[in-house]
């Protein structure tokens, strides 16, 4: 068996950056299959609407693989908690590893790792959780480049203002020093416009609310 350095387990962050955007899972996949003896690695991204989770593949998108509910399943139970969870296989000592992917509070979706039931220590997990934040950032910066993660993300068709709308919206969620706002409403379901700043020298948040058609504000 083949061992590795610690600086080769947590070189992940490193390996993500020269992947290519659409590339991510795929070498993601490769790294911890040769560094962690995973025999299965699977990404799911939440939906634009925070119901289920949509498995992604780093091609094509995997169109055949069923959709997750948030609720009710042990992935959406993971994403929920904010805390891995595991899930025994069936036949087997290997062990469903699924790891929350969020990024600054925004909870983008769930890696589901498969390892041995050897390889599942607490020091592999921990070291797992940093390959994940990792994997989330990439993400969030692959995105400029490829509209890869956002098809899955669009479990149902947008009409051209809709997506114009979404893409103008600020992060879903936001954990930073001073803010943490608990909910955003989205624009089209008030029929106006929510934003929101932080700003690091300001010890505020700035909340602006526009309403187009005139209909005032309580």
């Amino acid at each position: 068996m083949v061992r590795h350095t610690m600086s080769e387990r947590l070189d992940a962050g490193r390996v993500l950056r020269a992947a290519a955007p659409h590339a991510l899972l795929g070498t993601v996949r490769d790294h911890l299959a040769a560094v962690y003896g995973a025999t299965s690695v699977r990404l799911y991204l939440t939906d634009y609407g925070g119901t289920v989770l949509s498995p992604c593949d780093d091609s094509s998108g995997d169109e055949d693989a069923p959709l997750l509910p948030i609720s009710g399943s042990a992935e959406g139970r993971a994403l929920g908690s904010q805390e891995r969870r595991e899930q025994q296989v069936p036949r087997g000592d290997a062990i469903d590893h699924h790891l929350p992917v969020t990024v600054r509070g925004d909870r983008i979706g769930i890696l589901t790792v498969r390892l041995p039931g050897d390889r599942s220590t607490p020091a592999v997990l921990d070291e797992l959780r940093q390959v994940v934040d990792q994997l989330g950032h990439e993400i969030l910066v692959a995105e400029r480049d490829t509209d890869i993660y956002q098809r899955v993300r669009r479990v149902s068709r947008l009409t051209l203002a809709a997506e114009m709308q979404w893409q103008l919206l600020p992060a879903r969620a936001l954990h930073a020093t001073r803010l943490l706002p608990a909910a955003l409403v989205p624009g089209a379901v008030l029929r106006d416009v929510a934003e929101y700043r932080a700003v690091e020298a300001l010890d505020d948040a700035l909340v602006l609310r526009f309403d187009w058609f005139g209909g005032g504000h309580d």
